[in-house]
């Protein structure tokens, strides 16, 4: 090593002899660099930096590959890196990957086996340092299904090295002889300096002079010239050089954007004339084609939301609406100048509906070679339609007989298209499929032919695998790796409980819905993503252990009107996802999917409470499961009542099953039909085969219904939806089961509608939820522990003594706007304390209220704060600052809710008269009790009142009462 040493340029190192032909580390170093050698061993070697300002650790590592010695290497590891005091950034040969996304190729991760670099990271709080240029480090140097990638080295730091070299990049660097990648840790790359991005704020909108500074600025033509920031250290191009110097990767992207949008001959094949039939004339055309007016270009950027940008030029829409009659112009004038002069691509910041319109050529090219008999298709059953190929977006699975021929078609419908449309297929990421039985010629000639690579059985699509195992839990961890790579993430911003919720609901619980809508995830996945984020929540610094959870994940899940924070439980979750599909199978969706599967699975009209199909595929078993789940929330709407069974099918909403009950059991026996019980005349009731047939209950339920005056299918609807349409949301409450709430309970709800922040609306739901971590709480929990208020030191520290008895917190009340005398408000429950946050008891107009209200709430949070302060940190006391802070937070609050005047136009609907020699009726409810009352008006063009007509209808529901009184008014117009 020593001539290695001299050979290029250092001038001291570190060698630990290697056994044999195996082993051995080596860390050089210039002079330039004061070092000291701290540790070393057969597997690291550290040095201490010394750069005069902040001292820090390097740590190089090589990771054993063999299972047995790493348990021990690791734990070394570990204890040497907690002892650490200052930064510290590991580096090296890791020989592990923190997920499956990490590798290519060969066996995935085992479930059982430790991820001990994961592990390190989370119990040190560690973050990988990332990386430019190749995505795998290591190689097994094979080809083919052989072949195995995977990123072994890499980087990681803690916190203060990561903020002491906020730039700092890892870049890997290109194999030469080795199956490894160099890598180099660069600590500060040259950057150029980009001024920061111009964003216009809502808030100078405030300044009265804001219109003289904007005219003026139009008036001098001053242009506002944006640059914005790269993060992009290396690219590579098309010849393969890869290039580092910005001004050459800036060079590079302006050549390819110029030659990426500019103009192209495209021509259009003689074959696809009258491939799409007309459906608008020359003169609709004309119109589509045509340049907007100022009226128009007005109007659709004054219906765009107020806080978002029309573009990436810094302004919103408010800028534009606040000052149009200075800057309307302009703008006018910019919208009639744009002219496209290229198609569109993917990622064009427009709506994919257009990308839909364009490949709907491609459909129709496959569909018309599938027509001739080019193409065969795929069959789920016998008499089931044929699929030829699914489109999502601009992705899209096509299906054929795996012969040269039907290839050979496949492939001329694919080049036809990018000919017509300039698009062009990306044959690497593309990929093939092949049947069990397929011969390996026939395999080899299509690959040739369609120049793609076959996928192996694992592969992923839009998220999800294509195929699953029989080891479902090996099929589906990838959803728990992606979930806990993110939660590493977030731990490194030390996010607040407010921040904690929204990330939990925003990120975490929506990373699986796609997964979870088509596939039955194993309950164990479920639980495990449930653990992972309960874990987040209530101790989001640890990975592993036991850690205190002060509320069940049962809780938690309960809506927030219910006193939880509206947590998801993942299986019940995909419980209700999967139920939407097994909606879409009963209410006779007439899509190509729900037909291929009614055909399969021989789905008819009792479908709903038939036994399970045996042997059939893993998806149509978990949306039979979910059967029980809809038969709770759906009930048929009454048409004709050809199709529905009195006695079987649910047809009553008002009753338990929605289904009839007798007056006779004996009656059951015999099938009647729903069409039996109406006079078809009258259009209604059978009133004497009510009375003979069902119960009292029943027969009143069945008058409810409301018989249509012209006759209609029978429809199945969801009742638990207003609009009768089945909802993800409403399946997962029935889910859930939730319990009756008390109604001596806090009042919930109250809490998140307080005009507060959502921090602090957070901390008063922590103390009506009883899980505020104070002194007397945490004795209970853990055992014997001082329980002396740390304020005062007189009393037992519990949630009333300290907010409100405490001398402190009597100061700091007094002290503030309010002047409160805290000792003189009675309160010794959490529930009292909220209760008098949410409605003050004393007598005030609303807007103070309000204020009252935030004042207190921040008043809390400043009192819990300084507790912590002194607690955990040995602070002093100083109540001119906490009040000053709690002013000074309020007031900040109540800026921020301030909004511009807005001159808001309300629309009152007044009754007007029809047009001459017309008649106009009004129809209306009342309901009182378990009846309503229609009503009809008729009045003329000159507002006189021609007519009138009330009938009495046993409808208790608003919206079925209203609506049964437009037959009522549509009656009228024929007598």
């Amino acid at each position: 090593m020593e001539k290695v040493r001299k050979s290029i340029g250092f001038t001291d190192m570190k060698v630990i002899s290697s056994n044999g032909s195996a082993g051995g580390l080596c860390m050089m170093w210039s002079d330039s660099v004061k070092v000291n050698v701290i540790e070393f061993d057969d597997h690291i070697i550290a040095i201490e930096i010394i750069d005069g300002v902040c001292d820090w650790v390097l740590v190089g590592f090589y990771g054993p590959p063999y299972a047995v010695k790493r348990k021990g290497v690791w734990e070394n590891l570990s204890a040497f890196l907690e002892s650490v005091k200052g930064p510290w950034v590991c580096f090296g040969d890791f020989n592990v990957v923190i997920n499956d996304e990490e590798k290519q190729g060969g066996v995935k991760g085992n479930t059982s086996t430790p991820n001990y670099l994961q592990e390190i990271m989370f119990e040190l709080g560690a973050v990988d340092l990332g990386f430019s240029g190749n995505k795998f480090t290591w190689t097994n140097k094979r080809w083919g299904k052989n072949a195995i990638k995977e990123r072994l080295d890499r980087g990681i730091a803690n916190m203060s090295w990561r903020l002491k070299f906020p730039k700092a990049t890892i870049y890997h660097l290109g194999a030469i002889k080795s199956d490894h990648c160099p890598i180099l840790l660069d600590t500060n790359p040259s950057e150029e300096f980009f001024p920061r991005p111009f964003r216009f704020e809502a808030a100078w909108t405030r300044d009265p002079g804001s219109y003289d500074v904007i005219r003026q600025a139009w008036k001098e033509e001053i242009r506002v010239i944006r640059r914005r920031r790269n993060a992009i250290n290396i690219i590579k191009s098309d010849g393969g050089e890869w290039i580092t110097e910005k001004k050459k990767i800036r060079e590079h992207f302006q050549a390819k954007f110029i030659e990426h949008f500019s103009e192209e001959e495209v021509e259009f094949p003689p074959d696809l004339e009258g491939l799409v039939p007309h459906s608008i004339t020359t003169e609709e055309n004309e119109e589509l084609c045509r340049i907007p007016t100022p009226q128009e270009i007005k109007k659709a950027l004054f219906d765009m939301p107020t806080l978002k940008a029309p573009g990436p030029d810094g302004f919103p829409v408010l800028f534009y609406k606040k000052y149009w009659d200075i800057v309307g112009n302009n703008v006018i004038k910019a919208t009639k100048s744009f002219i496209p002069s290229r198609g569109l691509r993917q990622g064009d910041p427009l709506s994919p509906y257009l990308f839909i319109l364009s490949q709907d050529i491609l459909s129709r090219i496959i569909e018309n070679q599938f027509n001739g008999g080019g193409l065969s298709g795929v069959k789920a059953s016998i008499g089931s339609p044929a699929i030829t190929h699914v489109m999502y977006a601009d992705d899209i699975v096509m299906f054929s007989k795996a012969t040269r021929n039907e290839a050979s078609n496949l492939n001329h419908c694919i080049e036809k298209y990018c000919k017509w449309s300039g698009q062009l297929v990306n044959r690497n990421k593309s990929g093939l499929f092949f049947s069990k039985h397929t011969q390996k010629p026939v395999i080899r000639s299509i690959k040739q032919l369609l120049q793609m690579k076959s996928l192996k059985n694992d592969a992923m699509y839009l998220g999800s695998p294509m195929f699953t195992s029989s080891s479902s839990i090996k099929d589906f961890k990838y959803l728990q790796d992606k979930l806990e790579s993110r939660l590493m993430g977030w731990r490194s911003k030390c996010l607040s409980w407010a921040g904690r919720c929204t990330m939990i609901k925003s990120v975490a619980q929506a990373l699986p819905t796609y997964t979870m809508s088509t596939f039955e995830v194993p309950k164990k996945i479920c639980e495990n993503l449930d653990a992972v984020t309960r874990r987040f929540w209530w101790n989001p610094k640890t990975p592993s252990g036991r850690f205190l959870a002060w509320k069940s994940w049962d809780a938690l899940c309960l809506p927030k009107k219910d006193g939880g924070l509206g947590f998801r439980k993942n299986k019940n979750f995909n419980k209700a996802l999967l139920a939407k599909l097994a909606w879409m199978v009963v209410s006779n969706r007439n899509s190509i999917c729900m037909k291929l599967v009614r055909s399969k699975y021989k789905v008819r009209g009792d479908w709903l409470f038939k036994d399970p199909v045996k042997n059939s595929s893993p998806l149509w078993r978990a949306i039979e499961k979910t059967k029980k789940l809809i038969t709770k929330g759906a009930c048929f709407l009454v048409g004709d009542g050809t199709s529905i069974n009195v006695w079987k099918d649910p047809w009553i909403p008002w009753l338990q099953d929605f289904k009839a009950r007798p007056k006779n059991d004996n009656d059951q026996q015999f099938p009647i039909m729903v069409s039996s019980l109406i006079d078809s005349n009258s259009h209604c009731w059978k009133q004497e085969l009510l009375e003979q047939l069902f119960d009292s209950a029943t027969k009143e339920a069945i008058n409810k219904i409301t018989i249509p005056l012209r006759p209609r299918n029978d429809k199945i609807v969801w009742l638990l939806e207003k609009n009768g349409l089945f909802s993800v949301k409403s399946a997962y409450n029935l889910c859930q089961n939730l319990p009756n709430t008390n109604q001596n309970a806090v009042e919930w709800s109250k809490i998140w509608k307080l005009k507060a922040h959502e921090r602090s609306k957070m901390f008063l739901w922590r103390i009506a939820a009883n899980v505020l971590p104070t002194k007397d709480l945490l004795a209970e929990r853990v055992g014997n522990m001082d329980t002396l208020c740390n304020l005062c030191n007189e009393e037992v520290e519990t949630c009333s003594h300290l907010f409100f008895k405490c001398n402190v917190a009597r100061a700091i009340w007094y002290g503030c706007k309010w002047s409160l005398r805290s000792d003189e408000i009675n309160v010794n429950r959490n529930e009292e304390i909220v209760k008098i946050v949410i409605d003050p008891p004393w007598k005030l107009p609303k807007e103070s209220r309000e204020q009252v209200s935030l004042q207190m709430i921040i008043t809390l949070e400043a009192i819990w704060n300084l507790r912590n302060q002194i607690t955990h940190n040995g602070g002093e006391i100083n109540l001119i600052s906490t009040i000053k802070g709690i002013e000074a937070r309020v007031q900040e609050f109540l800026l921020s809710q301030e909004l511009p005047p807005q001159h808001i136009h309300m629309d009152v609907t007044k009754w007007s008269t029809p047009p001459p020699n017309v008649v106009k009726l009004n129809v209306d409810a009342a309901i009182l009790r378990n009846h309503s009352t229609l009503a009809v008006i008729a009045r003329n063009d000159k507002g006189e009142v021609l007519k009138a007509w009330a009938k009495q209808s046993k409808c208790c529901d608003p919206l079925q009462a209203e609506t049964s009184a437009v037959p009522l008014g549509l009656a009228a117009c024929c007598l």
